[in-house]
């Protein structure tokens, strides 16, 4: 006797789908009626919306809408929208999870409710994490990240080359959102966002519509004519021109990304050519421009024969448009004459023994000692300045605790008395502790400085002892 067997193999598969709505996810639930197993509201037959919110008598329709409610919402009260799952918004026209195309970049945004426990990152990585903004929407958090075009990192989205208009690009990525921080299930959701960059269209393989781009843009070769293709490798030149604006002679390319696309095999490359390369000029021009004033006007003194004058001069310096003299009591007369009239003046000095240039506050005690302590203007502002990392951020802690470090290391730099290191460093250490850091991280950190960077704080005559407790007690 033949005994046969079959052997029968069933092949399992779990995926994350995309549904923007699941009333088993912390923040999201039903307002009336029950909520089934695959995460959709069962409304009562006097209900209806996502959550079955919205009353079913309460539900206006044709001209007794005063608005329009977009992407299928429904329209209530006359005035109000009641959007479908995927998006949100007054009227309904956010996506509650896409992307927007910026001249630049792709900006990724997700709106979830107030009691959104999770998170939502790019699906390359959770350090692609989108971060909490301010919300344009009531009742809902927002969460957004921006990428460059020329972003190359792990984050980068994805490019399509789009057909047939060559020049349009469409950038895609898969999000992926956890309900409950740090953990995994499967009621996750990914979806797939893109959008559509069309600028180029404008600039590469044609002239910019009058109509449409205020510059206008052309590609040459060595003829004068315009060139809609070239062979590879070779040169042309970009021309650009404003158009339709009065009184402008010129235009200033702050970034500039150029395709090529192969006409065999329809591959794209983008070349970034200026990203924000040329705007960076400002501060040297000014300072090549204010330099040639002042050695026209030492030169002038020297030819006339007066060096004496010239050499009140020798402590007189400047960085761009800050100007520090010293020990020279005919500076200000000789202002006029040293820069064009149209350049503003202002005077800064404290007093006639004190006086801030750049980030140090300089002054001289009464036995003529210069002493030098951290001078910083947002001091004076009346408001709170966000700075330095949160630990709740997604930077890894140790570069968060450097921070500490290198702000002492600068305040010591800084500062020729003890109390004005400590005065700073007590007002960091409060931020910190303010922003999630651990005192005693910080006080390793301190006890780190103090024995790496002895040379800093030898002049103070402080023991670590005390340090530490003037500022972290």
């Amino acid at each position: 006797m033949i005994r046969l067997s079959a052997l029968v193999t069933i092949a399992i598969t779990v995926s994350l789908v995309s549904c923007s709505f699941d009333c088993n996810n912390p923040g999201y639930s039903c307002r009336q009626g029950k909520c089934h197993y695959f995460g959709v509201c069962e409304c009562p037959n006097q209900f209806v919306g996502v959550d079955c919110s919205i009353p079913r008598a309460n539900v206006t329709t044709g001209a007794a809408c005063s608005v329009t409610c977009h992407n299928n919402g429904i329209c209530y009260n006359g005035n109000m929208c009641a959007c479908t799952a995927d998006y949100t918004g007054e009227l309904c026209h956010h996506q509650t999870t896409g992307a927007r195309c910026t001249f630049d970049a792709v900006v990724y945004e997700a709106y979830r409710p107030t009691g959104f426990e999770g998170e939502t990152y790019l699906k390359q990585s959770r350090s692609c994490k989108l971060l909490e903004t301010h919300s344009d929407v009531p009742g809902m958090r927002k969460f957004e990240r921006k990428i460059f075009h020329a972003d190359t990192s792990e984050c980068a989205p994805q490019k399509v080359l789009d057909l047939p208009n060559p020049g349009d690009v469409t950038y895609e990525a898969d999000l992926i959102s956890s309900y409950k921080y740090n953990s995994w299930s499967l009621r996750d959701t990914v979806d797939n966002v893109k959008c559509q960059s069309k600028q180029t269209l404008l600039g590469i393989s044609k002239d910019a519509p009058d109509s449409l781009f205020p510059i206008k843009m052309s590609a040459r070769d060595g003829s004068s004519s315009n060139v809609q293709a070239t062979t590879q490798n070779a040169p042309i030149a970009l021309l650009f021109a404003p158009q339709n604006i009065p009184d402008v002679k010129g235009a200033l390319v702050d970034y500039l990304e150029v395709y090529s696309i192969n006409s065999t095999s329809k591959a794209m490359k983008s070349v970034v050519l200026v990203d924000n390369g040329w705007t960076n000029c400002a501060p040297l021009l000014a300072d090549i421009f204010l330099y040639s004033y002042e050695a026209e006007f030492i030169q002038s003194l020297v030819a006339e024969g007066k060096t004496y004058l010239a050499s009140d001069f020798n402590f007189t310096y400047r960085y761009i448009d800050d100007v520090l003299s010293i020990n020279n009591p005919k500076f200000a007369d000789y202002l006029s004459s040293i820069y064009p009239s149209e350049l503003e003046v202002e005077e800064t000095t404290e007093t006639n023994y004190s006086a801030s240039y750049l980030d140090i506050m300089l002054s001289y005690n009464t036995h003529g000692h210069l002493n030098t302590s951290l001078y910083d203007k947002r001091d004076d502002f009346n408001f709170s300045i966000t700075s330095f990392p949160f630990l709740s951020s997604i930077i890894p802690s140790s570069p968060a605790y450097g921070v500490f470090i290198s702000q002492l290391i600068r305040y010591a730099r800084a500062s020729t008395k003890y109390s004005d290191f400590v005065l700073r460093a007590r007002r960091l250490s409060d931020k910190l502790l303010s922003q999630g850091y651990v005192c005693d991280r910080l006080t390793s950190s301190l006890r780190k400085f103090y024995g790496r960077y002895s040379e800093l704080v030898i002049h103070y005559d402080v023991p670590l002892s005390r340090m530490m407790g003037d500022i972290l007690s």
